[in-house]
């Protein structure tokens, strides 16, 4: 009996030991991918991309299918064992979790392709391809793309304040604003619904089998603009109704609310002018033979086991050697000067959560002067960990006049001039060997020799300082020489 029964149900049994040994072997990817994902997208989005995915598969029903029996190319398994490669190669060398979640991802698609049409796969294979491959870009798309969306939006919005007789409201205001009304990332505004709508975008052009021509980028182009329309719309309604109606318990409420009406508007109008102006393509259908479909998944099951071997040695060889390690509470001290530790706001330490920083303080103090200054500490192994400090002052709402890198004996530092000189910051990065003053230099290093544990200094003034005075220089040197002890 039970020998009948497996004859007759043996490929859904290998299906599933494929299935079983797959995430088991990327059983430490899928939350993290998730987690990212939604940083990337955030929550709303992703729930209305999914119910954007089940409208669409509804509404295409009958024009895909599901094979009878599921399959295996050489293609499809020549796709996954470079996946499986990929991830085991930064298992053991790179340490990167994002190329691993990459590799997570088309491997999962790889296995998709198992069980749907050779044709459909194919050009399915092209979206999750770019979805997987913008991972490891997503926070720097928030960064370099986001962030200038934001000041564009702000300067849109204070000029519309300004035409309705508002001139008080400025492009700066309006930063200040949507940081206390909302709990918005530094760089973002606008661009998890445009992250997002791409995903949409492709999909519905993989659904709707959607072929290339003027008018599709025409399409693609109202699209976007919708999406940014929609993006100046909501920061104006936030603005009006938390600076000029003085209602700010409405703040976090509007921003959802209009961020999720635009990005449905918009979404809706993008599936109409698919329907009524894009050509379609006709899919096909392919048969392959059994003897390739046992032959091939047993090679899969064999290339999981012994993957997921030389992984959880991997594992068990790190856990040995991280017990050898001593933890010890980090106590950061300058030789001759009293300094009086900040604790950081709600929106800073969202910004740690699911970071690996080793060290991260804030401090009050005065030079041998008595000119108060400011002190930040960010220690870290990955250069991801930190922002570029100069657009993350902008996100806070300063206006940056100049940037200047300055000479110290043998320290060179960056040297902000902050909202018409009323306010200066001194930064640059350190680690136990050297210094550097840039944060695409930062970036390099790490790239380099990612064991290294580097940290972010800061040092912030109320007024211009003068470096040349040696009160202020003989701070920058005593602050540099302590941080290298850290």
């Amino acid at each position: 009996m039970t020998k009948i029964f497996l004859q007759k149900n043996k490929e859904y049994i290998k299906d599933g030991v494929i299935i079983l040994l797959f995430f088991l072997f990327f059983r430490s990817n899928v939350i993290w991918t998730y987690n990212y994902f939604l940083q990337a997208a955030s929550y709303e989005y992703v729930l209305l991309f999914l119910i954007s995915l089940i409208v669409l598969w509804v509404e295409t029903k009958g024009k895909y299918s599901f094979r009878k029996e599921s399959s295996v190319s050489r293609s499809i398994f020549l796709i996954f064992f470079g996946a499986i490669l990929v991830d085991l190669i930064n298992i053991f060398y790179l340490h990167y979790q994002i190329i691993s979640a990459s590799a997570m991802i088309i491997g999962m698609y790889a296995l998709l392709g198992m069980y749907i049409e050779k044709q459909t796969w194919k050009r399915g294979f092209f979206i999750v391809g770019i979805i997987a491959l913008s991972l490891p870009f997503a926070e720097h798309i928030q960064t370099f793309l986001g962030f200038p969306i934001r000041l564009f939006t702000a300067k849109i919005v204070s000029l519309i304040m300004g035409l309705i007789g508002l001139i008080s409201v400025s492009d700066a205001s309006v930063i200040v604003t949507e940081n206390n009304a909302t709990s918005i990332d530094v760089p973002c505004s606008g661009i998890k619904s445009i992250y997002t709508g791409i995903i949409v975008l492709l999909t519905m052009f993989f659904l709707k089998r959607a072929t290339w021509s003027l008018k599709l980028v025409a399409v693609v182009i109202v699209y976007f603009s919708l999406l940014i329309i929609f993006n100046i719309w909501r920061v104006f309604s936030l603005v009006y109704i938390y600076d000029v109606l003085s209602f700010p318990a409405f703040g976090n409420t509007i921003h959802i609310g209009i961020g999720i009406l635009g990005f449905v508007v918009s979404t809706y109008i993008l599936w109409y002018l698919i329907d009524k102006y894009t050509s379609k393509g006709i899919e096909q259908s392919d048969l392959r033979t059994q003897k390739e479909r046992s032959y091939k998944k047993l090679y899969l099951i064999v290339l999981l086991i012994i993957a997921l071997i030389l992984d959880t040695s991997y594992v068990i060889f790190r856990a040995d050697k991280t017990q050898q390690i001593q933890s010890s509470s980090i106590v950061f001290s300058v030789p001759n000067l009293e300094l009086q530790e900040m604790p950081f706001n709600h929106q800073e330490k969202l910004f740690f959560v699911n970071r690996e920083i080793e060290f991260s303080k804030k401090y009050t103090g005065e030079t041998k002067s008595g000119q108060a200054f400011s002190l930040l500490l960010i220690s870290s192994k990955s250069w991801r960990d930190y922002h570029n400090p100069e657009l993350c002052l902008q996100g806070i709402g300063y206006k940056i006049d100049d940037s200047k890198i300055m000479q110290l004996a043998n320290l060179r530092i960056r040297k902000l001039s902050l909202n018409d000189g009323k306010d200066t910051v001194l930064y640059w990065f350190v680690n136990k060997n050297k210094s550097v003053m840039d944060y695409s230099e930062r970036v390099w290093e790490g790239i380099k020799n990612s064991e290294q544990v580097w940290t972010l200094v800061e040092v912030g003034f109320q007024g211009s300082v003068d470096l040349k005075n040696s009160d202020i220089a003989g701070l920058v040197e005593y602050l540099h020489a302590s941080v290298q002890l850290l």
